[in-house]
């Protein structure tokens, strides 16, 4: 008789060892779960209590770990702020001693120039169509703009109050005197008067032609004004000099002639420059002829140009011209 139950009884014996397997597999699985969170579990126990520590030591040691940030800002900014004042100095410092420099070199140039008889002489136009307008005669802009920069260079010297004489005016005894002239000889009798007699190799065209030209006798060259399309100056230019007095020997002379106005006050804003102040024949106190042009824009006078310089021999003088 074939039992019934053996094909259920082979199959059990097969399929046994693979159900321990798998049931172990199972078993192993639900452990290594279980551990791994009992694991999760315990490890997020320890670094709470691990975060709690942190958390009490940073509690117990923030006040201690404020005061040495707060320590390290203030020296960061101590050192800016020394940093700055260092570099704010300096800067100051050079500057101040550059124009100490300037200055130093200004009151040089003007130091002959502070005695009592000094007379600053400006131009004025008292002609016929101009008295008509301005009974006490006009004067230019540009030579306001000069005799302004001027009042400051003197009063570098010691000159406190600028000695003024419309050209007109001035007396022969107060010819004998260190004079500055402002203006050139078309608008300046004094100018005219003293540029006549010094042997100078710059000079203007003709007053009666309107002639604002500079005719230069040892080269021949000529300067001319520039003007625009619309007639407007653009450049202007000019003469400076510094020489001997013609009427007094004793004494000196500055001639500030532009070919217009703004030249003129060009020439008084050229003698503040060390561009000039710094050359050997202005430097040392010898008489000297120079010209040079300026852009004009806005109708105000903006970059002066040195064109040439030459030593003037002012004691031979063209006497009785």
């Amino acid at each position: 008789m074939v039992d019934a139950t053996a094909p259920f009884t082979c199959l059990h014996g097969r399929l046994a060892p693979v159900a321990r397997v798998w049931l172990g597999r199972r078993s192993d699985t639900t452990w290594r779960r279980k551990n791994t969170q009992q694991f999760s579990i315990l490890s997020g126990e320890i670094a709470g209590q691990q975060g709690e520590e942190a958390r009490s030591d940073t509690l117990t040691t923030s006040p201690r770990s404020e005061s040495l940030w707060m320590s390290s800002s203030l020296q960061d900014l101590v050192v800016n702020l020394a940093s700055a004042a260092i570099a704010f100095v300096a800067g100051w410092s050079f500057d101040r001693l550059s124009d100490l420099w300037r200055f130093r070199s200004i009151r040089g140039f003007w130091k002959p120039f502070a005695t009592s008889d000094l007379r600053v002489v400006t131009s004025i136009f008292i002609k016929e169509e101009h008295y008509i307008w301005e009974r006490s005669g006009l004067v230019g802009v540009g030579d306001v703009l000069a005799l302004n920069e001027l009042r400051q260079q003197l009063k570098r010297a010691g000159v406190d109050q600028l000695p003024i004489t419309p050209s007109h005016q001035l007396t022969g005894l107060e010819r004998q005197g260190n004079l500055v002239l402002v203006g050139g000889p078309h608008s300046n009798r004094i100018t005219a008067e003293v540029m006549q007699r010094l042997p100078v190799t710059f000079t203007f065209g003709s007053a009666e032609t309107h002639d604002a030209n500079i005719y230069d006798s040892v080269t021949g060259n000529v300067m001319r004004c520039v003007m625009n399309s619309d007639d407007q100056l653009v450049v202007d230019q000019g003469i400076l000099i510094r020489a001997t007095n013609p009427f007094d020997r004793e004494r000196n002379v500055v001639i500030l002639a532009g070919s217009f106005g703004f030249g003129t006050s060009a020439a008084a804003r050229l003698l503040a420059s060390l561009e000039i102040l710094t050359r050997d024949i202005v430097a040392q106190g010898n008489p000297f002829e120079a010209v040079f042009s300026v852009e004009v824009a806005g109708g105000t006078p903006q970059h002066v140009e040195l064109k040439e310089i030459r030593q003037l021999d002012s004691t031979v003088l063209r006497v009785g011209t």
